[in-house]
Parts: C-alpha cells; sequence; structure tokens
C-alpha cells in the first residue's frame, strides 16, 4: 500500500467569521465541495522565512501553505501579519484509492484581507462564522469531506479552537468501518463486497430523518465478518425500519436476505428485481423475508422533510430504481455512474 500523499489546508479566521471555498461543479476531485484551500506538498518547496509562529512546524507543510493561499487566494502569507496554529491531521482511510494525510492550519489575522480567487478551481468563496457554516451542514446544504465537518463542528463549541484532537477521526473506524456524510443526513457505508475489480466495496447508505422509519440501502457485506462489523455499527447509530434493493446484481444485495430474517426487516425492491433475484437464486433466497413492491413515485423515506421517492432508471438493469428526494439535492443511482470501465444502455 503507498503512503498517503502529505497536503495541507488553510483555514482563514478573522474573529468568528472564517473563509470556505466551493470547488468547481467540473473538478476532477470532489465537484461542488466546500473546503478550505490549500493542496499536495511538493518535493521542491521553497523554505519559509524564518517567523516565530512557524516555530516547530514543518517547513514543507508551511511553503506548501504559501505556495497554495497564493495560487488559489493571491494572498501572500508571508506578507501579512497573521498567527498560524496547527488545528490537526486527517489521513484518507485505506480503502480509498487516492490517501492524502492533510496537515489543517489556523490563520489568524486582525481583518479580512484582499483575495483573488482562482476561479480555474473554485467557483465561489464566502466569509461567514463557523456556525452558520455548521448550521447549513445540519440542514443538508453545505457539501463537505469528514475533517471539514470536524473542523466546523469544534469552531461552532469554541470558535477560538486552536487544536481539534479528533479531526482524523470518523464514526464506525471503530469496528473496522468507514462511515461518511458528505450532506447531513445522507450516510455512506462503503462495504467489502464480492464486486467486479479493481473495486473491492460497494456503498450502502442509511436514510431516514432523525424519529422517522428509515432504510438501509443495498447491504452487500462479502462475508460474516463484514456482516458483524455492519451490524455493529448499525447497532450505535439505531436499526432501519427496512432495507431497499436497487436491483438485482449480487454486489448489492448478498447476505441482505440473512440480515433482513435475522433481524425482522422487510426488504423493499421492484417487482422486476424480485423476480430476477427469484430467477437467478431460487424460491429459497426470499423465503421467510417480507419483500415489499415498490413502484415509481413511492416514498420510501423523508430527508431533511423531504419524501424520498424511487425513479425508475432501467438500463443497467431492467428493473433499477434510484432514490431521490423531492428537492432533488442528491440521488442515489447504483451502478449507472462509474468510474471504471463502460455501461451500455440497450435501445
Amino acid at each position: 500500500m503507498k503512503a498517503p500523499i502529505r497536503a495541507v489546508a488553510g483555514l482563514l479566521c478573522v474573529g468568528e467569521d472564517i473563509l470556505l471555498v466551493r470547488r468547481n461543479d467540473g473538478a476532477p476531485a470532489f465537484p461542488g465541495y466546500w473546503s478550505c484551500p490549500g493542496g499536495k506538498v511538493e518535493a521542491d518547496e521553497e523554505p519559509p522565512p524564518p517567523r516565530a509562529s512557524y516555530c516547530g512546524m514543518p517547513t514543507e507543510d508551511i511553503a506548501a501553505l504559501r505556495r497554495e493561499l497564493l495560487e488559489e487566494l493571491g494572498w501572500d502569507m508571508h506578507q501579512a501579519d497573521c498567527r498560524l496554529s496547527l488545528l490537526g491531521r486527517a489521513i484518507t482511510p485505506p480503502n480509498q484509492p487516492r490517501r492524502f494525510d492533510t496537515a489543517f492550519f489556523r490563520i489568524d489575522l486582525d481583518a479580512k484581507p484582499e483575495l483573488h480567487l482562482d476561479r480555474r478551481e473554485h467557483s465561489s468563496m464566502q466569509w461567514t462564522s463557523a456556525s452558520t457554516f455548521w448550521q447549513r451542514y445540519l440542514d443538508g446544504e453545505l457539501l463537505s469531506v469528514s475533517p471539514l465537518q470536524r473542523l466546523l463542528e469544534a469552531l461552532n463549541a469554541d470558535p477560538q479552537a486552536t487544536e481539534v484532537p479528533l479531526l482524523g477521526i470518523r464514526p464506525g473506524e471503530e469496528f473496522g468501518l468507514l462511515l461518511v456524510e458528505p450532506l447531513h443526513g445522507l450516510r455512506i457505508i462503503p462495504l467489502r463486497s464480492h464486486t467486479l475489480p479493481p473495486a473491492t466495496h460497494t456503498n450502502a447508505f442509511l436514510l431516514g430523518d432523525e424519529g422517522e422509519s428509515r432504510i438501509l440501502v443495498d447491504p452487500s457485506p462479502a462475508d460474516r465478518a463484514e456482516r458483524e462489523r455492519l451490524e455493529e455499527l448499525l447497532n450505535l447509530l439505531g436499526w432501519p425500519e427496512a432495507l431497499f434493493l436497487t436491483h438485482h446484481h449480487p454486489d448489492h444485495h448478498e447476505q441482505a436476505p440473512n440480515i433482513a430474517r435475522d433481524h425482522g426487516l422487510p426488504i423493499y425492491m421492484s417487482a422486476d428485481t424480485q423476480s430476477r433475484l427469484l430467477q437467478r437464486w431460487g424460491a429459497a433466497y426470499l423465503e421467510g423475508v417480507e419483500v415489499r413492491e415498490v413502484q415509481e413515485g413511492d416514498s420510501l423515506c423523508r430527508w431533511k422533510g423531504q419524501d424520498v421517492r424511487a425513479i425508475a432508471v432501467p438500463g443497467h438493469d431492467a428493473g433499477q430504481l434510484a432514490l431521490m428526494p423531492d428537492g432533488r439535492g442528491w440521488m442515489i443511482v447504483g451502478d449507472l455512474y462509474q468510474g471504471v470501465g463502460t455501461v451500455v444502455i440497450g435501445q
């Protein structure tokens, strides 16, 4: 396994206001996500000038931070009266194809500087309080990665915080699983599965507003051990009231009937998916499972008060269903978008 790529990110702070940037919708990584400006550490970074506030910090990180802020914001931190704090480091989990070891720095200023956003990388920037950004995340309006969420949560509690010890910790890691929540209430649990190489995991999704009916989408753990890790995580998060299968391919439902039987859960799916499951694996596959037929437009749960409805998306699989809230803030489409290989949709 390759070592993570070193990277840096800078959080500009003036009083209780912080600066975040929004990545372009066409960006190759994390399009549309809000983030701190930053990037990877290069091998030939120019050493920073001596300054008391840099004391004890890796010179390569400081040099990379200055360069990235110049490139993305047109602002030179070496020419400014600023105070630097290392908030913490976050390391990308091992099951991700590209991993980063990112140092997050807090940069305190007495006044907001003149900035010139590089619009080749970012579409916009905004100064506001961490508590406002945090509330936007809770409202399902701020697309972001886990470390930024930890930062916002910590600064919401203490706007002057200069250290976030749990910056790189994500819920579920104590069970050997990863849980990410790019939008609040949209929980993604990558499970090791018998999928097609080079992929190794299939995403399961836990959906549903707190206190209302929830569903678990496409649980397909590869073996008993992975299933037990999933069950331990659900014991912490709370069990759903039902499972939902997007389509009949095995890397989206393996062990789902066993989970349903053992925990008394119904499985939602299209009539076509049920027919294909029975045809391929026999009647015993769904024996003892309550199957509920889902049709286009049916509401399966709620997200931020909006109905999450089934949308027919035949092509990759004839009976495939996607999920989307009424506000169209996101859409779960199993296997119709992929980074490796080709999907052919017949006429």
